[in-house]
C-alpha cells in the first residue's frame, strides 16, 4: 500500500474539491457534490461494458388443484400413534433431588386389569457381569378418564398408587406416586 505524505493528501483532496459543485458553506466546512469518477480515463478504459439482453418467455397459466392428490395414501395404509393405556410400558421412578432411578415394566390389559414387574439386576462375580432380574412383581388395576390414569400395584412388599397423565398421544405416561416423593415416568413399547 502506497503512502501519502500529508501535503500530497490534503493536495488530492483540494484537487477534488475544485471539480465539485459547492452546494453549501456551513461553519466554515465545504459541502460540495461530487461526481464520481469525473474525469476519470483510467477507470473508464479498464470498466467493463455489458450488455444485458433479456428474454422474456410466455406465461403460461396453470389451474389450481381442488383435489387431493392420489399420492396420499387411504386412511388404513397411514402409521398412526397409540391411542390407549392398554399394552406394555418400561420406564421407572425416581425420588425427588435423587438420581438412582428403579426400572418398571407394566402390562396393561383391556378391563383396566394387569400386571408389574420391578426390574433390577443381580451381579454374578464369577463371570463379573450383571444379569437382568425380576427383584418385585405383582397385580394392577388402572382407572382412565381422558389423558388421566390412576394406577394401584399391589402384590409386592408395598402397595402403591400412581396417578399420572399420558403425554404424546399414549406412547408417555408421567407423574407421582400418591402420599410420596417419587415420581415416574413410563414410555409405550
Amino acid at each position: 500500500m502506497q503512502s501519502l505524505s500529508t501535503n500530497a493528501f490534503f493536495s488530492s483532496i483540494k484537487a477534488t474539491l475544485s471539480k465539485a459543485r459547492p452546494v453549501a458553506m456551513t461553519a466554515g466546512i465545504l459541502l460540495a457534490v461530487c461526481t464520481p469518477f469525473e474525469n476519470s480515463s483510467a477507470i473508464a478504459q479498464t470498466a467493463p461494458t455489458r450488455t444485458h439482453h433479456r428474454t422474456t418467455a410466455p406465461v403460461r397459466r396453470v389451474p389450481a388443484r381442488t383435489t387431493a392428490s392420489p399420492a396420499i395414501p387411504a386412511a388404513t395404509d397411514r402409521l398412526a400413534a397409540p391411542t390407549s393405556f392398554i399394552g406394555t410400558w418400561k420406564g421407572g421412578m425416581v425420588h425427588s433431588g435423587d438420581d438412582v432411578l428403579i426400572g418398571y415394566e407394566l402390562q396393561l390389559s383391556a378391563g383396566g386389569q394387569g400386571n408389574w414387574k420391578m426390574l433390577g439386576s443381580s451381579y454374578d462375580s464369577n463371570t463379573d457381569s450383571h444379569t437382568p432380574t425380576v427383584l418385585e412383581q405383582g397385580n394392577l388395576t388402572y382407572s382412565q378418564q381422558n389423558n388421566n390414569i390412576t394406577l394401584q400395584l399391589s402384590g409386592g412388599s408395598q402397595p402403591m398408587t400412581l396417578e399420572g397423565e399420558s403425554v404424546n398421544n399414549y406412547t408417555l405416561m408421567a407423574g407421582q406416586v400418591t402420599g410420596t416423593d417419587l415420581f415416574f415416568r413410563f414410555s409405550k413399547n
